[in-house]
């Protein structure tokens, strides 16, 4: 689970919008034989469709909460930790992150700023 967050974390981190048309026409046959089409993401063409999913479609650059509570989960679960303080937690975090994405969504709407990024298309 954390190699998962961390290698979700490396996709997020190194989106980039210039791969999005790519990611959109993601196929196996396309991941198997990539020809001249590259992604500037740090995973190639599957962190760019991972990527697209989790930064323009849904919290934005918030979404490395989710890697980041992956991580922890996973290193709760290796250590034999109780879950009722993290289940607490990720409740909380991803409350936060949904709020923050929402909040700089309307300050980009309200300011005509472009902090999309930040908050998901």
């Amino acid at each position: 689970m954390m190699v998962v967050s961390l290698l979700v974390a490396l996709a997020v981190l190194t989106y980039n919008p210039a791969d999005d048309m790519l990611a959109r026409r993601f196929s196996l046959d396309s991941l198997i034989d990539p020809g001249s089409r590259t992604a500037a993401n740090a995973l190639g063409l599957t962190g760019a469709a991972l990527a697209r999913l989790l930064v323009p479609g849904f919290l934005g650059y918030f979404a490395l909460f989710l890697p980041i509570l992956g991580g922890i989960w996973g290193y709760g679960r290796l250590r034999h930790r109780s879950d009722e303080r993290l289940i607490l937690a990720s409740i909380l975090a991803l409350g936060g992150a949904f709020i923050a994405a929402t909040l700089f969504g309307w300050i980009s709407v309200a300011t005509g700023s472009d902090l999309m990024a930040w908050s998901g298309y």
